[in-house]
């Protein structure tokens, strides 16, 4: 129902919802704003399912306005709006009474051109794209058990209380080390840089970093698509989530990140291990281990199960006879062994002891030979040393005799001879 006032029967003072409904009425009732076109770019854009309406801000440089689509007039689509696409809208420009808020009816909607935001990612993503900065063979492994986890995000943000909560709730093993940096607006790229080379240089030893903020507009997350921080978040040796709160669509640094979480919050699920799963995990380890110490004593015990006293006994009995025929053979061939050895050291013996005999100065003297030695018992081999009256002695094969040198004779040519 729409009241009309005069400027006579207007009220003095209205209420809230008068007032909205009369700036309402003022709008729709003007020609140019019921049939209004406009032209501008999607931002913020959110498409809900379960009811069919879009809800988005048109904008331009200068200015924006809110905007809603509703299912009807979405059924007439013949292209899906999303964030940076340019269009052109048709529809009536009112106001939602509840909130004042100033807003266009979207009944028509045409594209136009993408948007120069949505361009110039397009542009980036295809050149780091070539580069293979996107190629999930360079992604790190992210560890299942993190010692300490780096966040990058703003400190007064709503994102890192969510984070710290669940990893208090999930993890509490976790030690938690926090960079607060600006994630929006000129020099938010530059501040998160800084809090990657903080991470990796600086203050070494994290397992894994976090880099993320809660939604926003286009606008607000541009930082996430800032080339220098997409490479740097690749030269990282440390393991990188995104955590850009934007599930319908990825920022530069998901695509480049080891692993992208449409939430910080579904960040940190990854990120840090359930407590219960770990426990679980290990009373399942303790169980598999139960079973099989059990199996091995079931099987041990079976086994032992076979072996009556006889017939343990009667092993015993084999074994001991086996050994027996064994120590008899290691003897026999000892025996044999040393009965060698004796006999050759006996042929041994007897091949020497005629070498000896043969060899021996009592054979030498049976031959007519003698050994003379002088008064010291130097046996004497030739003239030189011996002088007249000197006493010999001359042995013989059976016997000695004293002489006594008269005379000294040189035979000619032996002296010489060897």
């Amino acid at each position: 129902m729409k009241i009309y006032y005069s400027q006579a029967a207007k009220p003095d003072c209205m209420t809230v919802s008068q007032l909205n409904m009369y700036v309402k009425d003022l709008l729709e009732d003007d020609p140019a704003l019921a049939y209004a076109e406009v032209e501008g770019e999607i931002s913020n854009f959110k498409h809900y399912l379960s009811s069919g309406h879009m809800y988005f801000t048109l904008k331009d440089d200068d200015a924006a306005i809110g905007a809603v689509m509703y299912k009807g007039a979405a059924l007439g689509l013949t292209f899906l709006p999303k964030e940076g696409t340019k269009v052109k809208v048709k529809g009536t420009v009112s106001i939602y009474p509840q909130t004042g808020k100033y807003q266009i009816i979207v009944r028509e909607m045409q594209r136009s051109g993408d948007g120069d935001l949505y361009y110039a990612y397009e542009m980036l993503k295809k050149k780091l794209f070539a580069e293979g900065l996107f190629d999930e063979e360079r992604k790190k492994t992210i560890p299942r058990f993190p010692k300490r986890v780096g966040i990058i995000t703003s400190k007064f943000g709503a994102a890192l209380q969510d984070m710290l909560s669940i990893s208090k709730r999930r993890y509490p093993l976790a030690e938690i080390y926090v960079y607060p940096s600006q994630v929006q607006g000129q020099g938010a790229a530059e501040s998160m840089i800084r809090g990657l080379k903080y991470f990796n240089t600086t203050h070494p030893g994290v397992d894994v970093i976090i880099i993320g903020r809660g939604g926003g507009s286009i606008e607000d997350l541009w930082a996430f698509n800032d080339e220098a921080l997409a490479r740097c978040i690749f030269d990282s040796e440390i393991p990188i989530i995104s955590a850009v709160g934007h599930e319908t669509d990825f920022t530069i640094c998901d695509f480049v990140a080891d692993l992208r979480a449409p939430t910080p919050s579904a960040a940190a699920e990854l990120a840090f291990p359930e407590m219960s799963e770990l426990w679980q995990m290990l009373k399942d380890a303790r169980d598999s281990m139960s079973e099989i110490i059990e199996d091995k004593i079931n099987e041990a015990e079976e086994l032992l199960s076979q072996y009556s006293a006889e017939r343990i006994a009667q092993l015993l009995r084999t074994k001991y006879e086996r050994s027996s025929e064994r120590l008899c053979d290691i003897s026999l061939r000892l025996r044999k062994e040393m009965s060698d050895k004796l006999r050759m050291s006996e042929r041994e013996l007897i091949s020497n002891a005629g070498l000896l005999e043969a060899n021996s100065p009592h054979r030498i003297l049976l031959k007519g030979y003698s050994v003379v030695t002088d008064e010291n018992e130097n046996t004497v081999s030739s003239i030189n040393g011996i002088k007249e009256n000197d006493t010999l002695s001359i042995r013989l094969s059976d016997g000695s005799v004293k002489a006594m040198v008269t005379d000294l004779r040189k035979v000619s040519g032996i002296e010489n001879q060897p």
